[in-house]
């Protein structure tokens, strides 16, 4: 039997996303040279969360953010961009580094999927 999925729970289940990030919003909208539809979807993390510090695994506060945006397989026929804030932390050990998403690569504008 299946399970009924309600809300985002589609979009974060087929992303693969997994807690403290979800899925807060989707958009089909016009592209900007309004040719055509596009699928956004915004995925943010939960306030207070933490996060494990690339180099050492210590559990660390957020410092900071910078907005991202990865161009991911197309939603049907629509193209799909991924936006999400990126959390930097700050580690004692090793200072403040970038979390890596668990959708995309460093450096990459493109989602692993």
């Amino acid at each position: 039997m299946a399970t009924a999925i309600t809300g985002y729970d589609v979009f974060e289940q087929a992303l693969g996303i997994i807690k403290p990030w979800s899925v807060t919003g989707t958009e089909l909208r016009k592209s900007e040279d309004g040719k055509r539809l596009e699928m956004h979807i915004t995925v943010d993390f939960a306030a207070g969360s933490e996060f494990s510090c690339p180099q050492c695994g210590t559990d660390c506060k957020v410092y900071d953010t910078s907005e991202k945006i990865w161009r991911h397989l197309n939603f049907f026929q629509y193209r799909c961009d991924i936006h999400a804030r990126v959390p930097r932390i700050r580690c004692e050990r090793h200072g403040t580094r970038t979390v890596q998403v668990q959708w995309g690569r460093e450096g990459s504008g493109f989602t692993l999927m």
